[in-house]
Order: C-alpha cells, then structure tokens, then sequence
C-alpha cells in the first residue's frame, strides 16, 4: 500500500503526550513516563496495529510486519511546514516502533530488559527507555531505540521538507535493522 502525507489514516491511533525531549526531563518526570510507557506497552502494541490495519497494512504483530509499516512511516511521514521538523504524530509512532523493537530484542535474547537510560545528558538514551541486561557486555552500554527511532523520523521529514540537505534517503529496512543493531550492540564482544 502506498500512502502520500494526506492519505493516512489516523481515526483510532491516540498520539503519546510529547511534551519535553526526555533529557529536559526531571528525574521523577523521566521515571514516571518510563513506568507509562512499560505499563502501556501492549495497550500501544494494539495502537499500532490499528494504525497498520487502517492504512491497508496485514498485522499480526509478528516482526515481518515491521517492513510493511516502514515503508508507509517513509512513504507518509509528514513535517512542520516551516521548520522541516517531524508532526507529533510521527514522532508518536517513532515511539510506538521503539516499544515493539525493544519488545523484540527482548524476545530474542531474555538476558535483555528495559530500563531508564542513565548516565549524563551527553550519554545515548539519557532517561529515555533504553535495553540492557546481557552479562559479560560492556558495563554501561545501553541501546536506545527511542533515540535512534526517533533521529529516522527527523530524517525522513528532512529528506521530504529539503531532499538536498538531507544527503541521504531514509534507510528503507530502518525497523528491521534495529531490532538486529538492539540485539547486537547489547550482547558481549566475542573474540575469535
């Protein structure tokens, strides 16, 4: 299915409150959102897979239905007229994939779990929802998929808003590869 910026559907699909970036966040703000999001992730799971179906997407929440849904987040994104910066409504869904990635990454290694990214504002993932837990990783490390999910939607509405300076198309297989990168960047370096 191929969708233009007016042709998506949206009856039905709630857009998350986006009210500060996670690192402008208090500590107590930044727990309270991580425990709304990991107490709604099923709830936001169904979100999208409303949202996929309403556009003429198959949806079994299977992570083969993450391509389809990609190709219609590039295909669809829309941005802010005078700044090139992507609508909440796309960077809500940003979130949404992130949920389902990390859910995925997890599903694929059960050493990994959700957590509260830590460290300073400069850190990946400072207070967002990040993945961590393989033993024998670096100590430390966390993915953010809230983060890097949410550069590609910034990215896709820059190459829509002023294709020149963006340089580059979006990476088509985006949602695919980063359940791969989560998995990956997490898991200890093996020397071989």
């Amino acid at each position: 299915m191929a969708a233009s910026d007016g042709d998506v559907v949206w009856s039905g699909y709630e857009v998350h409150e986006l009210s500060k970036a996670f690192d402008e966040l208090t500590p107590s703000e930044a727990r309270s959102l991580f425990a709304r999001l990991m107490d709604g992730r099923s709830e936001r799971a169904e979100m999208i897979a409303r949202f996929a179906r309403a556009n003429g997407l198959r949806w079994s929440g299977k992570e083969e239905d993450l391509q389809p849904l990609n190709d219609l987040f590039i295909e669809g994104v829309d941005f802010y007229a005078d700044s090139g910066l992507p609508t909440y409504s796309w960077v809500s869904i940003a979130w949404d994939v992130a949920l389902l990635v990390g859910d995925f990454a997890i599903a694929r290694d059960p050493h990994l779990k959700w957590a509260i990214g830590r460290g300073g504002k400069r850190m990946q993932g400072f207070q967002s929802p990040v993945i961590v837990g393989h033993p024998g990783a670096v100590p430390g490390y966390q993915a953010a998929p809230f983060i890097l999910l949410q550069r590609y939607v910034a990215h896709c509405a820059v190459v829509k808003w002023d294709p020149i300076t963006a340089r580059s198309a979006p990476r088509p297989d985006m949602f695919v590869r980063a359940i791969d990168g989560v998995v990956k960047s997490v898991q200890p370096n093996k020397m071989d």
